[in-house]
């Protein structure tokens, strides 16, 4: 796998494409009929452009995926497209969705926005705190917050003085606070000005005036705030949204003379906030409206709602004007500033950027590397030979070259999200198992599926293939069976039951004749295949929940677990003793011996991927890795011990060496060491 580059240019020329004006309903006209190509994907103008290599966090040598996208914002120009996502913050232009830059988050990155010089990206991460980075290299200028999580960041419209800069912060707790950042951003100075009263509720949207006199915040509980910048002062409560019905968005004309909002029940209210009344309530069915916009003349207002499509109402007479619909909905939508670009992200987390040219709407770029955003990893496995690398993501079945091929193949088949896979020991095949009920069984080469296997009631939990690739077995989480599959043919060879509610982790002895399983109540259960009966050769007791993953030692002397019960267990077969290697800070939700069966690895529900050395003795500790924003569920070594694959809920695989020491014990972001 080839890390990815961090180019990071000096200079970003404009691009400068001619623009046609279009005004009131013919420009909402050109947006629908843009939106609707955008979603159909019908314009072939710009060429798909594969980036799937993500922010690379320290001690780590590649991320396979970008992960999912939580936020969008264009510079004050339109040039440039900041991302903010599960992974870190990526910048890109907007004409190409060419990478700028990029940089890991310490955690993910839930807010983005530009100041009003464009000099400047803030970035909010969860846990409280917001970055501010240099929008030329992506270099990290100051760190502000730290207090509860953040609900909405917005920055002051002045940007012709630098020295002016003020940056709102909201936070769940119903906080607001108002900091200035003064100076360049080599030199930049931040100062907290004032502190608002504190809203009944958290703080979801927040937008100034363009002259910077007014600041308008919404709440989680349906308000609308208008407050006076100059002193901090409240002028008015804004009522006309349903009470506990959060204001998703806020936006003023360019006049700064009205102001509209938006809510999830479904209404958008324009204000005149010198009257401190609502001019029109404009719908009272727009449900999800991802944008809000008025036309540069200022007599329309356009917004796209998740049910409706594109609608638009004169803003002087408060009547609708038209509504064009897209058969697709997008998963995310963003508006240039200057009117003439739009970005939207799709279920897929493909993103496209669209432009108003002078032939009417034009497809600038479409890029891939970003996922859903539900789409987890749950499950990564190494080929036998170790050339080939297969991930899940959602539902879809990922595998990637080894050499550093920057495009993953992509298997699509199960209808539910895969939970695990798994290679014959030849490497010809590779299997799926998904909570859609089925496994999988597809050609390694072709990428082709060969069958696929139904049978139990419940979701397929865990998959392991036999050593020999004539058996496949399954376990059903909740159906308490575990199935052994003739591969070749598909047929049930054999059925057991496990002696509890269910059965959720299998695994094979390294000989293939016992079958080990992990129950929902904490214990293993361990089957000798040579025996006909279904009764278990061994029962091994020792868990207070259920065991999230089994592995056999190299040489089929141990056995360890991980449970939910946060702790690791070696289990010795020959001596029949066990030993508790640790307790983690949360559960463990995968594990796996090194090829050489000296190291133990673990991924950790808290985001944590652990390396214990067996032969160190317990006193030595396992070394830690956080690099992962969500829980990490799956964990693999290379078939040379020299590679650490991990996958998890953040949508990415993560690549770690695991030869390489660490003074601390842990590699983390430098960025926590910027706030301790």
């Amino acid at each position: 796998m080839i890390p990815p580059s961090r180019a990071i240019p000096t200079h970003l020329p404009t691009p400068a494409p001619k623009i046609r004006r279009l005004l009131g309903l013919s420009l909402l006209t050109v947006l629908g009929i843009l939106l609707t190509a955008a979603c159909a994907g019908v314009s072939a103008a710009a060429e798909t452009r594969d980036a799937y290599a993500g922010a690379v966090p320290e001690g780590a040598a590649a991320r396979l995926g970008r992960g999912a996208i939580r936020d969008m914002a264009f510079s004050p120009d339109g040039a440039l497209l900041a991302i903010a996502g599960e992974t870190g913050i990526y910048l890109y232009r907007s004409d190409t969705l060419q990478e700028v830059w990029l940089t890991p988050g310490p955690a993910a990155v839930t807010h983005v926005r530009f100041s009003a010089d464009g000099a400047l990206l803030a970035a909010s991460v969860e846990g409280g705190v917001v970055l501010l980075m240099a929008t030329a290299d992506g270099s990290l200028q100051g760190v502000m917050g730290g207090r509860t999580e953040i609900t909405s960041i917005a920055w002051s419209a002045q940007a012709a003085d630098v020295d002016r800069r003020t940056l709102l912060i909201g936070y769940n707790d119903g906080t607001v606070l108002l900091s200035r950042v003064d100076g360049p951003p080599s030199a930049l100075q931040t100062e907290t000005m004032a502190s608002l009263p504190r809203h009944i509720s958290s703080v979801t949207a927040a937008a100034y005036s363009p002259d910077g006199r007014w600041l308008a915040t919404g709440e989680f509980a349906g308000s609308v705030h208008l407050w006076r910048v100059a002193d901090g002062t409240e002028m008015e409560t804004l009522r006309g949204h349903r009470p506990n019905t959060t204001v998703t968005l806020l936006q003023w004309s360019d006049d700064g003379s009205e102001l509209v909002s938006a809510g999830r029940d479904g209404r958008v209210i324009i204000w005149q906030p010198e009257r401190r009344t609502p001019r029109y309530t404009l719908s009272e069915e727009a449900d999800s409206v991802l944008a809000l916009d008025f036309d540069r003349t200022g007599k329309a207002l356009r917004l796209y709602s998740a049910r409706q499509g594109w609608l638009a109402w004169d803003t002087r007479s408060g009547r609708e004007q038209a509504a064009i619909g897209a058969d697709i909905r997008p998963a995310y939508l963003v508006l240039s500033p200057d009117h003439r670009r739009m970005a939207v992200v799709t279920a897929e987390g493909v993103v496209e950027t669209w432009v108003d040219g002078d032939a009417g709407p034009e497809l600038m770029a479409r890029l891939r590397g970003h996922s859903g955003r539900h789409a987890g990893t749950a499950a990564v496995a190494w080929s036998p030979d170790g050339r080939w690398l297969a991930s899940s993501l959602g539902a879809d079945l990922l595998v990637w070259k080894a050499t550093g091929s920057d495009s993953p193949l992509r298997l699509t088949a199960h209808t539910d999200d895969i939970t695990d896979l798994s290679w014959s020991s030849d490497g010809r095949h590779l299997a799926s198992a998904g909570e859609d009920r089925s496994v999988r069984i597809w050609d390694a080469r072709t990428g082709r599926l060969l069958r696929t296997l139904t049978g139990h009631q419940d979701n397929v939990a865990h998959i392991a293939w036999s050593p020999d690739g004539r058996h496949l077995a399954s376990v059903g989480s909740l159906d308490n069976t575990l199935i052994l599959w003739e591969a070749t043919r598909g047929r049930v060879v054999r059925m057991l039951h496990g002696p509890g509610d269910g059965l959720w982790s299998v695994a094979w002895s390294p000989e293939g004749r016992y079958l080990a399983a992990g129950t929902t109540g904490g214990d293993i259960v361990i089957w000798d295949l040579n025996k006909e009966t279904e009764d278990p050769a061994l029962t091994l007791v020792g868990h207070f929940a259920w065991v999230t993953d089994l592995a056999f030692a190299p040489d089929g002397t141990a056995l360890l677990s991980a449970s939910a019960d946060r702790r690791l267990i070696y289990w010795d077969l020959e001596d029949e003793e066990r030993r508790v290697l640790g307790r983690a800070g949360d559960v463990i939700l995968g594990v796996a011996f090194s090829p050489d069966g000296s190291r133990v690895a673990t991924a950790s529900r808290d985001g944590m991927v652990a390396i214990w050395d067996l032969e160190a003795g317990d006193e030595a500790g396992p070394r830690r890795y956080a690099g992962h924003t969500a829980r990490v569920q799956a964990v693999d070594w290379s078939p040379q011990g020299t590679w650490l694959a991990t996958g998890s809920g953040d949508g990415t695989v993560i690549l770690w060496p695991t030869r390489v020491a660490s003074p601390t014990g842990i590699v983390r972001y430098p960025w926590f060491q910027a706030w301790g």
